[in-house]
């Protein structure tokens, strides 16, 4: 009875991932990987954690609406957050890493795929909104050694824009942190930099 009720456990685990193929740094250096951003000035690193946690161009993606955070920190887990939104509905997919990239097993932490809800969408775009998105240059100059890349990715139709920042102004802080909320993955205040 004990050995049936793992295997049950083992399969309903194995199938929340079914959507996600994370792959090693080696595997994206080796295979190189698809051209992720169109904006000069957006580093190459950005493209190959993208692709190591087995996300795509959010340009190319087949939805009407998409936005995409992926948040690199210096000393824990990549995380990543797109929402997409077509004429059947959104949904939200988010993954968190084990390790920095290249530094860390590669495994699963947490995944979470779902609907959103209308109000959730629109709670979404109005933080990107409030924070001035669409006009904020893709690259600010800011980088440091130690601390974390805040990349917030768009897409509208055909267009696509992409904001990196290292020390973000409050306003695309809160929009980036809207994502993690929806996500519903939740951080102690000294890991959120």
């Amino acid at each position: 009875m004990g050995n049936r009720w793992l295997l049950v456990v083992s399969f309903a685990v194995a199938g929340c991932f079914r959507d996600v193929h994370p792959r090693s740094v080696a595997d994206c250096q080796r295979g190189g990987w698809p051209r992720y951003f169109v904006q000069a000035g957006i580093q190459a690193d950005f493209g190959e954690s993208l692709c190591v946690m087995g996300e795509g161009p959010l340009a190319s993606a087949p939805a009407d609406e998409a936005y995409r955070f992926l948040w690199l920190r210096s000393f824990h887990d990549p995380v990543v957050v797109r929402v997409e939104r077509s004429e059947g509905g959104a949904t939200l997919t988010a993954l968190q890493l084990a390790g920095p990239i290249g530094h860390g097993d590669g495994s699963i932490v947490r995944y979470e795929k779902r609907k959103l809800g209308t109000d959730e969408w629109t709670a979404l775009t109005r933080a990107i909104d409030a924070a001035g998105f669409g006009d904020l240059p893709p690259d600010d100059g800011i980088q440091g050694l130690d601390g974390a890349a805040w990349v917030l990715e768009g897409k509208r139709g055909a267009s696509h824009h992409v904001v990196a920042r290292w020390e973000p102004k409050p306003e695309f802080r809160a929009a980036c942190l809207a994502f993690l909320e929806a996500a519903r993955f939740t951080f102690p205040a000294s890991d959120v930099y």
